[in-house]
């Protein structure tokens, strides 16, 4: 099921909307747009969100197949009794039992790191491609 689109009205907190290119330094962005909420995130969720954010970028920038001058977006949302953070991408999505991790392979070992900070994620399929996750308050 997909997540209700984002709505405007007195129980949000904060909502943030922001294109990222799709290039190496994109995960370092998003890092800081994480850490500039500032008192709309206590800490414990402004860590794992920002780890969260690191890793879908990252994997978005990596396997995506986003050419340079393609757009990431970041779309993270702070109400009363949840988070969530988005990440889209202009791919067609993903397998997730084939990309899980595996004690022989150095890599994969990302989205079950997801998996343990958040409460909830999942991924929409595309073209354009959107992992969301959620953290209760």
């Amino acid at each position: 099921m997909p997540c209700p689109a984002p709505t405007s009205g007195p129980s949000r907190t904060a909502v943030v909307r922001l294109p990222l290119p799709a290039s190496p330094d994109a995960p370092g962005h998003a890092r800081a747009v994480v850490a500039g909420l500032g008192s709309s995130l206590d800490a414990r969720e402004r860590h794992a969100l920002e780890l969260v954010a690191s890793e879908l970028v990252t994997n978005s920038v990596r396997h995506s197949g986003a050419r340079p001058g393609q757009e990431l977006e970041l779309a993270l949302s702070a109400e009363p009794g949840v988070v969530r953070l988005a990440v889209e991408d202009p791919g067609a999505g993903f397998d997730l039992d084939a990309h899980g991790p595996t004690p022989r392979r150095l890599g994969g070992w990302g989205l079950a790191l997801v998996a343990e900070l958040v409460d909830r994620w999942w991924v929409e399929c595309g073209p354009p491609t959107r992992v969301v996750c959620e953290l209760d308050r």
